[in-house]
């Protein structure tokens, strides 16, 4: 709380709005324009951190210069009377996309297009400025109406993590959100921020994140495994939806969409030739889905199953991964499909590659059969890349 007496000579400070991971926010009235605001109070990740100030100020005029409709604007920064640093932006009165999730849980496909493109879109903007957000999550996204009355989405806090954690401190977000180098506390670029949103529109499909659970085990499973396709969680989740947001939760930042320009790109050519939702009679029945707790595929596997698999056959790497977390005899099943697969990619005359395309569509057929008391829907999965090659 503020103590006696107005903080800063040019804010009317009304109440606190709340306490968020970078310090408190608080509702101010501008004296001069009687406009009210948001005031940040941003606090030290570590004691010993004297940079902060001059931090904010060297970012504060790059800040304000972003103006884009899903963006919430930086209008001024500066230090209250005790000498800590903060940041005003526009206020902005809307639902936060956490509380949306918890209310509702998965949104129907139409809707999470829309606010992936909105996102995307204002992201793009903000990386092109040369700001990265490192701390996108479902609570800094608000939900607002738009001149038209259509739904807006607003990012909130961008920059912020850079200012108060420029090492990308790993601690600073929650760790569903947060890629596998901001665990690792590996050297930073913009494809954090596509991890992230495909965390967020990972949320929006199926109602939570792609791992779940203690903060340990959720690290854990980040730096090990592959998240489970969305679509083994939602049957009407379109496989070109599944295949653009698993692409951004790639472990290794390289086999991630390059940008989140090029993520744009990639959800503007899915929602192109998408066809038609169909409107729902009720909402989808979910599948049950392991979290960070449970036990899953062994780390070193896990690598080797993406790792062998070409980067534009996702739909073969999922199974193949999925089968490894499977008891025997599915393992030998991804064995199998692995080696066949590699053997394709080595061939070196079209006669060659032919018969081995040829046994690799048996041998899915023949893995599903094998799964299928165990895994009805990753039994389908096998079935439907067999009809495809």
């Amino acid at each position: 709380m503020m103590g006696d007496g107005e903080p800063h000579e040019r804010y009317r400070f009304l109440h606190v709005l709340g306490r968020g991971r970078v310090g408190e926010v608080h509702l101010v009235e501008d004296v001069r324009t009687g406009v009210r605001r948001a005031l940040k109070v941003l606090e030290p990740r570590r004691p010993t951190d004297r940079g902060l100030g001059e931090r904010l100020r060297r970012e504060a005029g790059v800040l304000a210069q972003l103006a884009h409709p899903g963006l919430a604007r930086v209008v001024d920064a500066g230090e209250l009377s005790d000498g800590r640093p903060f940041l005003v932006t526009e206020l902005i009165d809307g639902e936060r996309l956490s509380a949306l999730l918890a209310r509702e849980g998965p949104q129907p496909i139409a809707r999470v297009r829309s606010l992936l493109a909105q996102l995307v879109d204002a992201v793009a903007y903000a990386h092109a400025g040369g700001v990265a957000h490192r701390d996108l999550q479902p609570d800094a996204l608000a939900l607002v109406g738009g001149a038209g009355g259509e739904e807006r989405l607003k990012v909130l806090d961008v920059g912020v993590a850079r200012i108060v954690a420029p090492d990308g401190a790993p601690d600073l977000g929650s760790a569903e959100y947060l890629a596998p180098e901001q665990l690792r506390g590996d050297p930073l670029d913009g494809r954090v921020d596509v991890y992230a949103i495909g965390c967020i529109g990972y949320a929006l499909l199926v109602g939570e994140p792609p791992f779940v659970g203690a903060r340990a085990a959720v690290v854990d499973a980040k730096l090990s495994t592959n998240p489970v396709p969305p679509g083994r969680r939602r049957a009407d989740v379109p496989p070109s939806l599944a295949r653009v947001l698993l692409t951004c939760l790639r472990r290794d930042p390289t086999a991630r969409h390059a940008s989140v320009e090029a993520l744009f790109a990639a959800l503007r050519d899915e929602a192109a030739h998408a066809p038609p939702d169909p409107a729902p009679a009720e909402t989808p029945a979910l599948a049950e889905a392991p979290t960070a707790e449970v036990t899953l595929p062994d780390a070193a596997e896990a690598h080797a199953a993406t790792a062998l698999l070409p980067s534009d056959d996702l739909a073969l790497a999922e199974v193949v991964v999925e089968l490894g977390a499977l008891p025997p005899p599915a393992r030998e099943w991804r064995a199998h499909l692995m080696g066949l697969d590699e053997a394709r990619r080595a061939a070196t005359s079209d006669a060659e590659r032919a018969e081995i395309a040829r046994a690799l569509v048996a041998a899915l057929g023949d893995a599903a059969r094998a799964v299928e008391a165990t895994s009805p829907a990753l039994a389908a999965s096998l079935r439907r890349l067999a009809a495809a090659r």
